[in-house]
């Protein structure tokens, strides 16, 4: 039987095929990675890097809006930005990124190959009509915008997260569909950076996979900036004169526009599966449209693994690194095979508030552990730190199950959630309960201290109970006693 020409090979050179590039090599695989543009992906070249440095430019600009609570005089209101310089960064950006981290010869040991692959037989890949075998195939695709159904929009121009940085001019009025993290995100800065900003979002809510107090209290921020919102809003046609828009909407008040000269679809992210040649390989997807794969990653060809965005579920880019470390464990050490956990898994929306969340919602954690669940909150408002620094809206809430109170979920909604998210990340992947959180030492004054608060809040609440002042009594009579 003729050995393959690879261990692995990665249909895909984003954050997973870059995270098996690394490490395969080094324990001995041969591997090699196909991506028909340049190595980064979405990440490095239309998703985190150029947004998070798109909200660094805008925070620049609005850094006097909060000048009047640190008892400094108020500036003038700022001009509209030029965006030339902010894009001209944010690209230096990228190619400095991708000189330092993503450049196929930072790959020892991985063959990268330039094309289009595409699947021919069950172990079995061609690209531009080159054959390739591998013990393994990983598919690592990745995911690209929706673009909803609307009628007039496809002849409307639109932009998505992934031709927003090519624009000329700064939009006079944006209006964005869609209320979750991208088009929270980039509506902000836009804001932020002299744009009237309309969010349209069909859910009750902005971020509709958040807790609803946790959306209300991001929204309240957000319209306070100036951005004009509408929930339960649906888009029903787009209407187009010169570079100009009316976007037509349907909800609760009724028939309603929204006009602007820049339109910005952002309902999510579809997975890139299709012409794969899944069938070739006997691949098959699920209902979204992505690689359908188990709880070991693998695909229904027990030889081809998929990970990150393309097999929907968590779409971030930490994610996509773990799940391929998942992958190649299991291609690599088959007798002792992963399941993927994403019980710790941390998903952060970086507005301003930032939200943060890991773990279970009360809701979640009620449907799975019945009724000894109990949420602590720290206000920001109540902490030192935030005054301090005239940085006050939104709390930090726990989520715990049991009478030791162990912490099985937390959220954020407030400064730096981003951050503070990672210790709550510790907690439940150490199985750590309030009175251990509590107990670990926190600097002050800090942001992390709400942390520490909300776990405080816990053991005051579990000392109240009667089991414990039954202990508690006990013990003190005990230590009374003379011996």
């Amino acid at each position: 039987m003729r050995k393959p020409d690879y261990d692995i090979v990665v249909i895909g050179g984003g954050p997973a095929g870059l995270a098996i590039g690394r490490f395969a090599p080094k324990l001995g695989a041969r591997v090699a990675i196909v991506e028909e543009g340049r190595l980064g992906g979405d990440c490095t070249w239309s998703g985190c890097v150029p947004s998070k440095a798109l909200i660094a430019s805008a925070r620049a600009a609005s850094a006097g809006r909060n000048r009047a609570a640190l008892g400094l005089p108020p500036l003038p209101p700022p001009e509209r930005v030029e965006i030339g310089p902010v894009l001209t960064r944010i690209k230096a950006l990228q190619e400095q990124i991708y000189e330092e981290s993503d450049r196929p010869d930072l790959l020892p040991g991985v063959d990268v190959i330039s094309g289009r692959g595409r699947f021919v037989s069950a172990d079995a890949i061609e690209v531009d009509g080159r054959r390739i075998t591998a013990a393994t195939v990983v598919i690592a695709t990745g995911a690209g915008p929706v673009v909803p159904p609307i009628p007039g929009l496809a002849e409307s121009g639109y932009l998505t997260n992934h031709s927003i940085w090519e624009i000329a001019r700064l939009p006079d009025r944006l209006t964005v569909i869609g209320g979750g993290p991208i088009g929270l995100e980039l509506g902000q800065a836009f804001q932020r950076l002299g744009s009237q900003v309309t969010v349209v979002e069909m859910a009750p809510q902005i971020l509709p996979r958040a807790e609803a107090d946790v959306a209300q209290a991001l929204s309240v921020e957000l319209e306070a900036e100036g951005m004009i919102i509408h929930t339960r809003t649906a888009a029903t046609e787009v209407q187009c004169e010169g570079d100009q828009h009316r976007l037509m909407l349907r909800g609760p008040e009724g028939e309603l526009t929204a006009e602007g000269d820049a339109l910005l679809v952002a309902v999510g992210q579809r997975p890139n599966a299709s012409d794969l040649g899944l069938e070739a390989a006997g691949v098959r997807t699920t209902d979204g449209g992505g690689v359908r794969v188990d709880a070991q990653l693998r695909t229904s060809n027990k030889r081809v693994y998929a990970c990150g965005d393309v097999i929907g579920g968590y779409q971030f880019t930490h994610t996509a690194a773990y799940e391929a470390s998942v992958v190649m464990h299991n291609a690599l050490f088959p007798l002792r095979k992963q399941r993927a956990d994403y019980s710790t898994t941390p998903w952060v929306v970086f507005t301003d508030p930032e939200v943060a969340g890991v773990g279970l919602t009360e809701a979640e954690a009620r449907a799975k552990h019945g009724d000894g669940v109990h949420t602590y909150e720290r206000s920001f408002r109540e902490l030192d730190r935030a005054l301090l620094d005239g940085r006050c809206p939104g709390f930090l809430r726990i989520v715990t199950v049991g009478r030791r109170r162990k912490i099985v979920g937390a959220q954020i909604v407030g400064p730096s959630a981003g951050e503070l998210i990672q210790e709550q990340v510790l907690a439940i992947s150490q199985g750590m309960n309030a009175m251990e959180l509590a107990m670990t030492h926190h600097a002050y004054p800090t942001l992390n201290e709400a942390s520490r608060w909300a776990a405080v809040a816990a053991v005051d609440d579990m000392l109240r109970s009667r089991s414990v002042q039954r202990v508690v009594g006990i013990a003190r009579a005990l230590n009374k006693r003379p011996w």
